[in-house]
């Protein structure tokens, strides 16, 4: 009786132990992701040269780089992202004025504009990105703020054609069922438009963001109130990038925040936006709307337009994957 007592205790305490190890070892595995919880970024399927399916690109206006970064009285929403996320450092506009800029971005070159004329009375027969995404099968949009109609040409108050690009190409603008569906307004306020793609899952894969004149950061105009131009610009991107970044189409996206020009060295803020990105990260590496447009390129596998774009530097420091594309050129 007393043999088959010390049996039973030898076997419970043998037992306890184990329990007592199994419990210490879970804890231990546990712990860990209890004090510091890992940050998950779901995978989505490749496109092309990566694992981005959406590239967003914001356009503000007319202010330098130190206008913006550093500045956190007037843009604290900005430089909260540029800390957070990814700053290109060492980005600079190719020219003055705006108009050359956005041609810049979507060409790989200025194609001969050097004002702000108006697509009534200037445009262009160049190749540009549009086309790169018509023979690749990419969606896209431009949303552009205040546009009283798709595909509008005419300046209002609020709406500045200078501002969006893919109203100058004739390749474009000359078949007006597809330039209405491609070039659309914005409608922030209404939920239509860019938020309504959003929020739908109908998001293309590229959105070229065009704010208004007073959302857009540029000197100061009278009837848009507010203290300064580029405060309402910081409070424009504080209302519109959380609903971006609170969104499922985050995951898989990329936002790049740009200036179009600013200052007399052209060095502009370039603030870059995604999951797919080094955390905090502040590039060196000059860069230019160039190295914008072969980034997106690069993102997509889609080649290059043989201009600029073909031998500027992608702003592949920023992210910690590299892209690069396999597809071949496409001549001017």
């Amino acid at each position: 009786m007393k043999a088959d007592m010390k049996t039973k205790m030898k076997r419970n305490t043998f037992i306890v132990t184990l329990v007592l190890i199994v419990i210490v070892l879970l804890l231990g595995l546990a712990l860990p992701r209890i004090l510091y919880p890992a940050r998950t970024i779901t995978v989505f399927p490749q496109i092309g040269g990566g694992n981005i399916s959406h590239v967003i690109i914001i356009v503000e206006e007319n202010e330098g780089f130190a206008s913006v970064i550093g500045n956190t009285s007037q843009a604290p929403y900005q430089n909260q992202l540029a800390s957070q996320f990814a700053l290109a450092a060492n980005y600079f506009a190719v020219g003055h004025p705006s108009l050359p800029n956005y041609i810049a971005m979507t060409s790989g070159s200025t194609l001969g504009f050097t004002s702000d004329c108006e697509p009534t009375a200037c445009n262009t027969t160049g190749t540009n990105i549009v086309d790169l995404f018509r023979t690749h099968g990419i969606s896209w949009k431009e949303y552009a703020e205040s546009m009283p109609t798709p595909c509008n040409l005419t300046e209002t108050s609020y709406y500045a054609p200078r501002h969006n690009p893919f109203v100058y190409y004739t390749n474009i603008v000359d078949n007006t069922t597809y330039c209405d569906q491609h070039v659309v307004p914005m409608n922030v306020t209404t939920g239509a438009g860019f938020l309504n793609d959003l929020n739908n899952n109908s998001l293309p894969q590229f959105s070229f963001i065009t704010p208004n004149v007073c959302d857009d950061g540029h000197n100061n105009i009278t009837y848009c109130g507010g203290t300064s131009q580029i405060n309402n610009a910081d409070k424009w991107l504080a209302n519109l990038m959380p609903k971006i970044i609170h969104s499922p189409e985050f995951n898989s996206s990329v936002v790049f925040i740009v200036y179009d020009e600013g200052g007399s060295l052209n060095n502009v803020a370039s603030i870059v936006v995604s999951p797919f990105v080094k955390m905090g990260y502040s590039s060196s590496t000059q860069y230019t709307h160039y190295s914008l447009l072969a980034t997106v390129e690069n993102i997509f596998n889609l080649g290059n337009l043989a201009r600029n774009d073909s031998t500027a530097a992608p702003m592949n420091d920023l992210f910690l994957t590299v892209y690069s594309s396999s597809a071949t050129s496409t001549k001017s």
